[in-house]
């Protein structure tokens, strides 16, 4: 049950994701303005990222990531994913399960450090955020997890 505990987290955590600007060859123009890409206020991987960088009961910070009255609110992961695999001026964050395997983004590095499984476990790229798995008081599959 914990290996199981750990795979939901690192699948959960998040990433920053941006086109690979890169390999966009000579057409990438320096000067373009960054297409912002957002989740909708409400939406759990907003909340997470927020928190993550700004720290929790920080509501103000919401704001921070809608500065840019170009911002696009987009509502759904694989939206956003689509939608900066198609702009290579685009940036945004989503979920690192979401990330992997997906060549048409570019998972960006931290403070330095590139979100992978392992410097996600070790804490080392530290935009992570703490999920805990729940059941109903009482229910058998708490006796699962030896916390009956």
């Amino acid at each position: 049950m914990k290996r199981l505990v750990k795979v939901c987290l690192v699948a959960l955590c998040l990433c920053l994701g941006i086109t690979a600007l890169t390999g966009c060859g000579g057409d990438f123009i320096a000067d373009t303005n960054i297409a912002v890409i957002t989740r909708e206020v409400g939406s759990g991987t907003r909340d997470g990222i927020v928190e993550a960088l700004y720290g929790a009961n920080n509501n103000d910070n919401h704001a921070l990531i809608s500065t840019n009255s170009d911002a696009a609110e987009i509502k759904s992961t694989q939206a956003v994913l689509q939608s900066v695999a198609n702009n290579k001026y685009a940036i945004s964050y989503d979920s690192f399960g979401y990330c992997l395997g997906n060549s048409k983004i570019k998972v960006l590095e931290y403070e330095g450090k590139v979100p992978t499984k392992e410097t996600i476990k070790d804490g080392s790229y530290a935009i992570t955020r703490p999920f805990v798995i729940i059941s109903k008081a009482g229910n058998p599959l708490a006796s699962l997890t030896g916390n009956a």
